[in-house]
């Protein structure tokens, strides 16, 4: 199903390039053999992206690759390009950045033949099909002899398609209470994005929006930005850029408040300590500080199994009794690792909801467990 193209100026100035260039073949064809025609998608139509591939269909006529044999469907291929229809000395499609050249092609029942544009495992964030804007693609087949190009090639006029936005979306919210001076975290929904993508967590500040953080999509480490701001009302807001298409989400009123009362006091000040003495630590200052933390945390490295003992020497702890720290520092064996505990301290009870860590190649987590007040 087509619908209407999505098509900025620099997209239209690319696709006149590449109608341009459609009305050029290069040599290859023995006198008389049938070239392939492309049958759809149309020239510079638009097509709804997808999450997995996108096909393209044309005719794969049997052709002679030499006077003594005939060649037929597998012949066949189709390179592709995002960055425009420029073609190289032997008429392919430039690939850069990075290769698009796809395998042979299935026939169908009416003799057509296809190939997917899509998922070929060279992105790491998803499928090229589920991007919106332009894209040149352009049927090749095997040749030889005086009339073919060099790279043993013949390729046939570059067509092109637009990928249409898909309803890519973003939504934030906190998801703890935002206290002046302490951490929060502003939680990330985002639909329609491939995996990995960077989105900036932004803050208005007069007319204009200013970066303050950001997020990863498809991570749990990276779904929730924290951070620490003075008291006051702000407004805050997810952006990115997705192939062609800017996705901004709604913007949303914080309300950061000054701490008026603590949930913890006195008498949760003192050691505390698991039962299976991995995790260790003490609260102090009227239960507003963690200090001298230590967790071994099982590790899953490319080299095998590895524990990791972390520790860090002071956390505050918000008038609500939770913990929302990202930590950079580390001491013991890891050094220059990240570990995310989130954490609530209710009762001499210090319930671990989220801990997770990624210290060079290796990743370490834990499930939810609570530590006690010895």
């Amino acid at each position: 199903m087509f619908g209407r193209p999505f098509a900025p100026p620099a997209v239209v100035a690319l696709l006149a390039m590449a109608l341009a260039a459609a009305a050029t073949q290069t040599a290859g064809a023995l006198p008389g053999d049938p070239p392939s025609t492309p049958v759809e998608p149309a020239n510079g139509a638009a097509v709804p992206a997808h999450p997995d591939a996108i096909s393209v269909r044309f005719t794969c006529p049997s052709y002679r690759l030499t006077e003594s044999f005939i060649a037929g469907s597998s012949y066949y291929g189709v390179e592709y390009s995002r960055t425009g229809p420029a073609v190289g000395s032997d008429g392919r499609l430039n690939q850069s950045p990075f290769s698009l050249r796809t395998g042979s092609p299935t026939v169908d029942a009416s003799g057509l033949c296809s190939v997917i544009f899509g998922d070929d495992g060279l992105r790491p964030d998803g499928s090229e099909s589920a991007i919106p804007g332009p894209v040149w693609w352009q049927v090749r087949r095997s040749c030889e002899g005086s009339t073919c190009p060099p790279g043993g090639k013949e390729v046939f006029p570059v067509q092109t398609f637009v990928i249409q936005d898909v309803r890519a979306s973003l939504a934030i919210r906190p998801t703890s209470t935002p206290f002046a001076g302490f951490r929060f975290d502003i939680g990330l929904t985002a639909k329609g994005l491939n995996r990995f993508s960077p989105v900036a967590l932004e803050r208005r500040v007069g007319a204009r929006w200013r970066s303050i953080g950001g997020f990863k999509t498809g991570s749990r480490l990276g779904e929730r930005a924290t951070l620490r701001l003075p008291a006051g009302r702000v407004t805050l807001r997810a952006s990115t850029t997705f192939g062609a298409q800017r996705v901004v989400s709604p913007a949303i009123r914080v309300n950061v408040t000054r701490p008026r009362a603590w949930a913890t006091d006195a008498g949760d000040d003192g050691k505390y300590e698991d039962s299976d003495e991995v995790t260790s630590f003490t609260i102090a200052g009227r239960g507003r500080f963690m200090t001298g933390f230590g967790v071994l945390v099982a590790g899953v490295c490319p080299g095998g199994p590895q524990n990791f003992f972390i520790g860090f020497p002071r956390i505050p702890i918000s008038p609500d009794g939770t913990i929302n720290q990202t930590l950079a520092k580390s001491r013991g064996e890891t050094v220059g690792g990240k570990l995310d505990i989130r954490a609530r301290l209710r009762k001499q009870r210090l319930t671990i909801t989220h801990l997770q860590g990624v210290f060079g190649s290796c990743f370490a987590e834990r499930d939810t467990y609570t530590v006690s007040k010895r």
